[in-house]
């Protein structure tokens, strides 16, 4: 039978958001006194980020009653296309150290990662890095969104378009080995090894993550009116890790696909 391809949503994208016409006040609906404020949002929902931008551009314009109509008409025009010009460029400015992140985590020989090297592979100073990321925490978090939306929205067709609950199950581990061999870099942030050393919230969020997808497991098993839903939905879960240590500890040799089809026999026999 032959098996369909799984397209994986796109990565969630930080915009950094800045721009205000000249000639306005220091408190802006995108400026304080104290600075820029930053506005986080994902590729999606770029056009929702405009039409917030418009709206407090426009409300704010009305509220100046010095103005002619026809200049408070031009500014309000001109703060919408500075708004959707500078979205551009925080996404573009913003994706290049997240992929340059999840390339160099796909190296065989893989070492942990600083923000020089990462400044050096971007051939920027470690100053440009900061103006798009607070610190490489902030990084490695978005990287972790990327994973857990894939996965989740990938979970939840998984449930709407298949009834039998062993089948999901199934699949929900075969969808999770797919993910993790198509995206190497991600592995290393799965199995917590990229992790060492950085913020401990990260290890917190990756282990939220599987405790997650053990319980949709479970709820599958359920459905299956499996008499030991936990302790199977467990077991599959501690075999999916094992197969994500041994593909990463392999230099990505052991392709994690190519086990469970031998495998799956026995796990959900």
């Amino acid at each position: 039978m032959q098996r369909r391809s799984v397209l994986f949503p796109e990565p969630l994208a930080p915009i950094m958001l800045t721009t205000a016409p000249r000639g306005t006040s220091n408190d802006t609906p995108f400026s304080t006194a104290s600075g820029p404020k930053l506005l986080c949002t994902s590729t999606t929902l770029i056009a929702g980020m405009l039409d917030t931008a418009r709206g407090r551009w426009i409300s704010y314009f009305d509220k100046e009653e010095h103005m002619s109509k026809s200049k408070r008409d031009f500014l309000k025009g001109a703060a919408l296309v500075g708004a959707a010009a500078g979205a551009a460029v925080g996404l573009a400015g913003a994706m290049k150290p997240r992929e340059a992140l999840a390339q160099m985590l796909e190296a065989p020989k893989w070492e942990r990662i600083t923000t020089a090297a990462l400044a050096g592979r971007l051939e920027v100073s470690e100053a440009a890095l900061y103006r798009h990321f607070a610190s490489k925490a902030q990084m490695y978090e978005g990287l972790i969104e990327f994973i857990e939306s894939s996965v989740f929205t990938l979970a939840n067709k998984i449930a709407e378009d298949e009834a039998d609950g062993r089948a999901q199950c199934e699949k929900l581990v075969e969808m999770l080995l797919a993910f993790a061999e198509r995206n190497p870099g991600m592995v290393r942030v799965m199995t917590g090894d990229a992790l060492v050393g950085e913020h401990e919230r990260l290890q917190a969020r990756m282990n939220q993550f599987f405790d997650r997808f053990e319980s949709t497991l479970k709820q599958s098993l359920r459905v299956a009116a499996d008499g030991d839903a936990a302790g199977r939905a467990g077991t599959l879960l501690r075999y999916s890790l094992g197969c994500l240590h041994q593909y990463a500890k392999s230099g990505f040799a052991k392709k994690p696909t190519e086990s469970f089809s031998a495998q799956r026999r026995y796990l959900l026999a």
